[in-house]
């Protein structure tokens, strides 16, 4: 992308591919993987994800992690953390795996 962004600052996750594209300082925060739903939802083991439909954020890692750790391909993906957030409250998907920066500031509203 020459020409068209001289620095991004976000929550980026280095890649091989990546890397190939782009030049990445070393990292200067770290964040988990954190699964969220709503409290009257029955799952209470990650053996049971794979029948439950995770939202997480369109082109995230997360797809990758879920379809190879939890063999499951009931995935939604969402352009922004307030559509994950709204489709969990609707009952679109039961599950949402995000960073936990946003899952603790999503949790304490």
């Amino acid at each position: 992308m020459p020409g068209k962004i001289d620095l991004a600052i976000a929550a980026i996750t280095i890649t091989n591919e990546r890397q190939q594209a782009f030049l990445f300082s070393l990292p200067y925060l770290a964040s988990e993987a954190h699964f969220v739903t709503t409290k009257n939802n029955s799952l209470k083991s990650l053996k049971k994800l794979t029948h439950k439909k995770t939202g997480i954020i369109r082109g995230s890692l997360y797809k990758q992690l879920i379809t190879q750790k939890f063999k499951t391909n009931s995935i939604k993906e969402y352009p922004s953390t307030d559509k994950l957030i709204t489709t969990l409250n609707q009952y679109e998907v039961d599950v949402l795996l995000m960073d936990d920066f946003s899952a603790d500031y999503w949790i304490a509203k």
